[in-house]
């Protein structure tokens, strides 16, 4: 297939090679932002670490034109610890260069790379504005004609930075009203020794809770060498971490929340997990657990303008939670699924 100086001929990249994988990515870093409310810059070097995540691999391909220009990206991701019948994808092709089979091409490799890793999902986000019909966009149109049907939708909500201490005030006092002997220890880039096993347990919590819609996804399972791993991998990715646990009278986890500060310059500070476990739910330690890391966040990086959160509308409690925090929607997240035959063992 061809048209427009292009023969759409997929290609992996050597992402082992960096001169390729710095142009790949430059490629498709402004493309994914392409119609993006809130855009989303990551640097190279955060995301090369990322994509030779043991836990987590990539590959990367490209389409390039006749006059050598990359018209198209896929990367794919494995996941390797758990859930090993996914593959998660992402496709992006410029809107010049839309219509000319480059984004059926690379489908047509992500398919045949799923089946000679075992992968019988495949999951791709698609981000939208608010402001359209859901589905409506050039990408749930490509997903939705290749077969996908929608896993689960999230809003991605910004809280504008900083919050008033007021505010802040206000909020801390509502929330210690209902602590009832609930200690909240906080950490940075490495979890205290002494609360890793309870955290692990915790985080392992984690997708049993969340709202997933009807996502085919299992639970993970973190083991202290998993969490020193990522751990690990963050400081490599220049990323700061800000950790808060909320510790029962009885000495469990109760809860937990991580910000995430990434080496950007766009004044971005993603949301990572935030759960309270259901026998310990009531106390407002949501609410604690976020006030503690936008204290801790706006003394330390004063310079950043927006904390982003992704949130599904079923989430009653963190809508709750994050609208007390002043947060408004700004886009529409849709994780598409296709489901192809029985899952692979083994």
């Amino acid at each position: 297939m061809a048209g427009a100086g292009v023969d759409v001929m997929v290609e992996r990249v050597d992402s082992d090679n960096e001169a390729a994988a710095r142009r790949w990515f430059t490629a498709f870093e402004p493309a994914a932002d392409d119609h993006r409310a809130v855009p989303t810059h990551m640097m190279f070097d955060d995301w090369y670490a990322a994509l030779h995540d043991p836990s987590w691999p990539g590959a990367v391909f490209w389409v390039r034109s006749r006059d050598d220009d990359v018209v198209g990206t896929m990367v794919a991701h494995t996941p390797a610890y758990d859930n090993r019948h996914v593959l998660d994808l992402g496709i992006r092709v410029p809107p010049e260069h839309r219509r000319h089979g480059i984004g059926a091409a690379l489908l047509d490799v992500a398919q045949t790379y799923a089946v000679d890793h075992g992968r019988t999902t495949v999951l791709a986000e698609v981000v939208e504005p608010l402001a359209t019909a859901q589905g409506s966009s050039a990408g749930s149109r490509f997903a939705q004609a290749a077969g996908f049907g929608v896993g689960m939708v999230e809003n991605h909500r910004i809280i504008e930075l900083p919050v008033s201490d007021e505010r802040l005030q206000a909020l801390e006092d509502h929330a210690a009203a209902r602590r009832n002997g609930y200690q909240l220890v906080e950490f940075g880039a490495r979890c205290p020794p002494e609360y890793v096993d309870r955290f692990c347990a915790a985080q392992s919590r984690f997708l049993h809770e969340a709202p997933l819609g009807d996502l085919d996804v299992e639970p993970e399972v973190w083991t202290p060498e998993r969490l020193a791993e990522a751990e690990v991998r963050r400081v490599r990715q220049g990323r700061d971490s800000l950790s808060v646990l909320a510790i029962a009278p009885d000495g469990a986890v109760a809860g937990y929340t991580q910000l995430v500060v990434p080496p950007t310059d766009d004044g971005r500070v993603a949301q990572a997990d935030t759960l309270v476990l259901p026998d310990h739910r009531g106390h407002r330690l949501g609410l604690a657990m976020k006030l503690r890391n936008l204290r801790r966040l706006q003394e330390h990086w004063p310079d950043r303008t927006y904390v982003g959160t992704w949130n599904a509308e079923g989430n009653a409690a963190m809508l709750a939670v994050n609208a007390a925090l002043g947060a408004t929607a700004r886009e529409r997240m849709i994780e598409y699924q296709r489901t192809d035959g029985q899952r692979a063992t083994g």
